[in-house]
């Protein structure tokens, strides 16, 4: 009995003296915020990490109204695989320290994508620890896997249009235009008065509004492509439109 109770007194000791790795500790935060929306005003949900010793789990709970799931399931898994490694080796600091944490952790990472109505609709996207590690190498596709890229991601949201961006703002249509230098075009609803203000302040001097109206759309669900974009010098031609007036601006980024 007695060396009964010393062997539970020690392992008592040993696990709390046992100190919480640092990707243990960003697990553990993140999911006191969790779920969260995946973008303002988006249904879909960040639901949280699971970490276990092999991998970390990041599950999305999609709302079937921001989702296409008639898309093969091959072309959506390309479409996320690419839009994640984006993600993880952007310049944002909290991406910077995640990407960092899971190749220290020498673990997988992978993200669980599901249907918030059917669970049989589901996507699950892995990255083993030594893809984390040689990520830009992995993914640096050639020029023809990056128009395939472009062209299936405009491909999926336009079958999902109209999209709300924001609170009285509505992207009715996009396309892309590849005939001689890449265009994105985007067709945008604005409620009459911030579009009268967008018209007013395009018959003035437009190029201070520019970088405003940029990050007004990096804000919404579009972000990936506008970086994308950004990245790949491919032109953004935007056309706002007023919802009562029907009237429109067009502004090229």
């Amino acid at each position: 009995m007695r060396f009964n109770l010393l062997l539970l007194l020690l392992l008592f000791l040993t696990a709390c003296t046992k100190q919480k790795s640092a990707l243990e500790t960003y697990v553990e935060q993140t999911n006191k915020q969790c779920p969260m929306p995946i973008s303002p005003y988006s249904k879909s949900q960040f639901m949280g990490i699971t970490l276990t010793d092999t991998s970390a789990l990041f599950s999305y709970s999609l709302h079937d109204d921001e989702v296409d799931w008639t898309t093969p399931v091959e072309q959506q898994s390309q479409t996320l695989r690419h839009d994640i490694a984006n993600m993880l080796q952007s310049d944002e600091p909290e991406m910077q320290e995640l990407l960092a944490l899971l190749r220290a952790s020498s673990i997988a990472a992978q993200f669980s994508y599901e249907s918030i109505t059917d669970p049989e609709r589901k996507i699950l996207i892995t990255f083993t620890p030594e893809q984390l590690t040689h990520l830009d190498q992995v993914y640096n596709p050639s020029e023809e896997d990056e128009n395939n890229f472009l062209t299936s991601f405009v491909d999926s949201l336009r079958h999902q249009t109209p999209i709300l961006l924001s609170e009285g703002t509505t992207l009715q249509d996009i396309e892309l235009q590849t005939a001689s230098a890449p265009q994105l075009n985007l067709c945008i609803q604005l409620q009459e008065e911030p579009f009268m203000a967008l018209r007013v302040s395009a018959n003035r001097e437009l190029s201070a509004q520019l970088p405003e109206l940029l990050d007004a759309l990096k804000k919404t669900s579009l972000h990936p492509l506008i970086e994308y974009c950004n990245s790949n010098e491919v032109r953004i031609r935007t056309v706002y439109k007023g919802i009562t007036s029907q009237d429109s601006v067009e502004i090229t980024f």
